[in-house]
Order: C-alpha cells, then sequence, then structure tokens
C-alpha cells in the first residue's frame, strides 16, 4: 500500500526493501486504487491470504498470456 506507486516500484528496483530485492528488476502488471485508506489496506490483508494469492496468480498468468501474445507492450 502506497501513496506514491511511481516511488514505490522504483524502491523496489533499486533494492530498497529487503523483501523485495530478490527477483529485480521487477514489471507491474497490476495495481488497483483505492480511495479510503482502509479498504487499501483490507485488500492488502486479502491478497496476502491464500485465496488472494490464487487472485493474484490467476492475473499474473493471464498477463503474461497477453504479454507472450503480443497485447500487451
Amino acid at each position: 500500500m502506497t501513496h506514491d506507486l511511481r516511488n514505490r516500484f522504483l524502491e523496489h528496483n533499486r533494492g530498497d526493501s529487503s523483501f523485495t530485492n530478490r527477483g529485480k528488476p521487477w514489471m507491474l502488471v497490476y495495481y488497483e486504487a483505492y480511495i479510503s485508506k482502509m479498504d487499501a489496506a483490507e485488500e492488502e490483508i486479502f491478497l496476502k491470504s491464500g485465496k488472494g494469492r490464487e487472485r493474484l496468480d490467476y492475473y499474473l498468468k493471464e498477463s503474461l498470456k497477453k504479454f507472450i501474445s503480443g497485447e500487451v507492450a
């Protein structure tokens, strides 16, 4: 969760976070925007749960299919 997605993304690719230092460079394939900080926090907790990870896996697979097929540059 962040107020500045671009800066957060740059931090991850610079290696500023030990949690995301491995696997870089990162590519952004999905994000959600919320008006309420509480809603964003609840969604982040969900995405870190088992069902949330299943949803993220689905989004990643779909994004990769589109990328490979040339639908997304």
